[in-house]
C-alpha cells in the first residue's frame, strides 16, 4: 500500500451580498456555497470523501495527488484515521473520520 502525505488548505468567507458562506480548497478544484459555516464543513467532508472514493475506484487516486504536490511516504503503518481541519476569522472545526 501506497502511503501518500500532503496539506490541503480550505478557505471560506463570508459574501457580504447574500450572507452565504463560500468555501474554496484550490488544490483539489473545490468551491461550494453554503448558509453557514457548519453546512459548509459538512459540505467539504462529503465533496473530498467523494473525489477521493471515486479516483480510488478508477485508480486515479495516486496520480491525482501527486501532481497537486503530495509526496509519496514509505511507512510500514496503515492508516486508519482522516483528520481535517477548518479555520475561519471566527472559529476552527475539527472534524476526524475512520478511514475507508
Amino acid at each position: 500500500m501506497k502511503h501518500i502525505k500532503g496539506t490541503l488548505a480550505c478557505t471560506a468567507f463570508q459574501a457580504d451580498d447574500t450572507g452565504m458562506w463560500i468555501g474554496e480548497c484550490d488544490t483539489l478544484d473545490i468551491v461550494l456555497e453554503a448558509k453557514n459555516l457548519d453546512e459548509l464543513y459538512s459540505l467539504f467532508s462529503e465533496s473530498i470523501a467523494l473525489l477521493f472514493s471515486d479516483l480510488e475506484e478508477t485508480g486515479d487516486i495516486h496520480k491525482f495527488l501527486i501532481e497537486r504536490g503530495f509526496v509519496e511516504e514509505k511507512k510500514t503503518t496503515e492508516i486508519t484515521s482522516l483528520k481535517w481541519q477548518l479555520t475561519t476569522k471566527r472559529k476552527f472545526y475539527d472534524f476526524t473520520q475512520a478511514a475507508a
